[in-house]
């Protein structure tokens, strides 16, 4: 759980990152999140309700998936505020990274590239 917090915590370094969640999409549970200091707009109810909806979304596009024989890697909604970015992480079965980032402040294809390469690093923890 500690390379969770840490993965967390190195998640809150992005520009524009308002928190990052670490969820089970079967259950709809947070398992571990932070929120940035800067997210005073934003709170813990509206990260626990869009890891809820990230799961509803998820758990759908699975379904969809396992028919194609894909594998879901990432979703991302952009709203007139915000980015979403949703990081499933494939190697910890049933398990996804959330990022919530304000879109006048944040670079979105930096922001990706920084959260694959946390949740890659999670993932090789997870197998060691």
């Amino acid at each position: 759980m500690q390379n969770i917090q840490n993965a967390l915590g190195e998640s809150l370094s992005i520009d524009g990152v308002l928190g990052a969640a670490f969820a089970d999409w079967r259950r709809g549970e947070c398992l571990a999140y932070q929120l940035s200091t800067d997210a005073s707009g934003f709170s813990q109810a509206e990260m626990m309700l869009l890891v809820a909806s990230s799961s509803e979304v998820i758990r759908n596009k699975a379904t969809q998936s396992e028919k194609s024989g894909e594998k879901i890697a990432e979703i991302i909604f952009v709203y007139k505020e915000f980015f979403y970015i949703i990081r499933v992480a494939n190697a910890i079965t049933g398990l996804f990274f959330l990022l919530v980032l304000e879109q006048d402040k944040a670079n979105l294809a930096h922001a990706r590239l920084k959260l694959a390469q946390i949740a890659s690093e999670i993932e090789l923890a997870g197998k060691n």
